[in-house]
């Protein structure tokens, strides 16, 4: 028989397991949904080296190009000398197609053009060949045959190579997963100046992926980034912000970092700022503002948004 001790004991612990399980299933408008995190695949594609080849004579590169009025002339020029064999007028052409520059935008074209300054050595055009097999843009996707041109490239010097190196370690696309590669090539591009790579070195830093956590080094590296108005160097400053990491919370200063990202086109920065508005965090919660940067940054290929605009439509 029990006890009449036993038995108010076990009355107590069913009254406080009710309670539990009242608390646990009813929602609470004061608990915010988590912050989505930082994921290598949600960090958006690598960008196609836009280096500048003879800026004196050809507009086809990179931020020179709206600098330049003669575009047409020129690209009837850079044809000329590439249909002769010019690797750099090669190089220039297929740069013109991929960017849709005087010419509508044809990624075909453009891996017609960078194959045979890629063939020639040009490693701007080796780097972009590896791009276009790595998102399959005018060919099959093919991560391995991406690798080989990267490390073609790479071979010569190339920061964006290095940095699209880093990311094929770093993601284990077309190699076998490595930290360690992912941080070796990070660290050459962004001696390089590639800002992509010192945002994408300082994510290491902050995650503690392959190295201690580092807020400080994490820090050093995402300022200099944003400081070259560099999208996802931006957006990664923004996360400290938000988070407090190295720096003064401050919700405001992060969706305002978040916002020039995501002009830039930064599918991570849309899908933050797509969950700022959500929970309203930094900024009065709104849905449809919230669901259009989830789509923007969906149609962009990031899964978490694509995640999130489900959860909210259903």
């Amino acid at each position: 028989m029990w006890s009449t001790r036993a038995t108010m004991l076990m009355l107590r612990m069913s009254i406080l397991g009710a309670l539990c399980a009242i608390v646990l299933c009813c929602p609470s408008d004061t608990v915010r949904a988590e912050s989505p995190g930082i994921g290598a695949e949600d960090l958006g594609e690598a960008p196609p080296s836009d280096r500048q080849v003879q800026p004196d004579t050809s507009p086809l590169q990179g931020k020179a190009l709206g600098m330049r009025q003669d575009f047409g002339s020129s690209v009837k020029r850079d044809r000329k000398a590439a249909e002769t064999g010019d690797a750099e007028a090669q190089y220039n052409l297929g740069l013109a197609y991929l960017k849709g520059l005087v010419v509508e935008a044809d990624y075909t074209e453009a891996y017609k053009w960078f194959r045979k300054a890629a063939d020639q050595g040009n490693s701007g055009a080796q780097c972009n060949v590896g791009w276009m097999f790595e998102y399959g843009r005018g060919v099959m996707e093919n991560h391995e045959e991406a690798v080989k041109w990267y490390k073609k490239a790479v071979a010569q010097g190339d920061p964006t190579a290095q940095c699209n190196l880093g990311a094929m370690y770093e993601t284990g696309k077309g190699v076998a997963q490595s930290y360690e590669q992912a941080m070796k090539w990070y660290k050459s591009a962004a001696a390089g100046k590639s800002a992509r790579a010192q945002a994408r070195l300082g994510r290491l830093f902050m995650d503690g992926l392959g190295v201690n956590k580092d807020f400080g080094e994490a820090l050093k590296w995402i300022r200099q980034a944003a400081e070259e108005n560099e999208s996802l160097g931006r957006a990664m400053l923004a996360w400290a912000y938000q988070n407090g990491y190295g720096v003064k919370r401050d919700l405001h200063k992060a969706v305002e970092l978040y916002r020039k990202s995501a002009d830039q086109g930064e599918s991570w920065a849309m899908l933050r700022l797509g969950w700022c508005y959500h929970q309203g965090v930094g900024v009065p919660g709104n849905r449809d503002e919230a669901m259009k940067w989830y789509r923007k940054s969906a149609e962009r290929g990031n899964r978490s948004a694509k995640d999130a605009l489900t959860a909210m439509t259903q």
